[in-house]
C-alpha cells in the first residue's frame, strides 16, 4: 500500500506531462487508491462514450510513475458525474479535481 501523499504526488506529475504534450487537456480528475494510480482527463479531441473506460498501465519509474496506473479520456459534453465508472473507482464523489494544480 501506497500512501496517499506519494500517490499524489505521482499523479500530479503524471497528469503535467500529460497536459503538456496534449493542450486540448481540461479537466483532470484523480482517483485515490493505494496501489494503482488512476485519472480521468477531460480531452475535446478524444471520442464520446457512456462509460469511462480505463487504459491500464505497468509501472514508469523513469517517467516518474512507479506504480501502476489507469488512465481514461473523456469528452467536455459529457457531465462527468453522469458517466459510469469502472466499477472499483467509487463514485465521482471520491474524485480529486487537479487540473490547477497541473499546470
Amino acid at each position: 500500500m501506497v500512501s496517499k501523499d506519494d500517490m499524489k504526488k505521482w499523479a500530479l506529475a503524471m497528469a503535467k506531462a500529460n497536459k503538456k504534450e496534449e493542450p486540448s487537456i481540461s479537466r483532470i480528475f484523480w482517483f485515490p487508491h493505494g496501489e494503482e494510480l488512476r485519472l480521468v482527463e477531460v480531452d475535446e479531441i478524444c471520442m464520446a462514450s457512456d462509460v469511462v473506460e480505463a487504459f491500464h498501465f505497468g509501472p514508469n519509474p523513469a517517467g516518474g510513475v512507479p506504480v501502476p496506473s489507469a488512465l481514461a479520456l473523456i469528452r467536455p459534453e459529457e457531465v462527468p458525474q453522469q458517466l459510469k465508472l469502472p466499477d472499483d473507482w467509487g463514485t465521482w464523489d471520491d474524485a480529486e479535481e487537479i487540473t490547477d494544480a497541473a499546470e
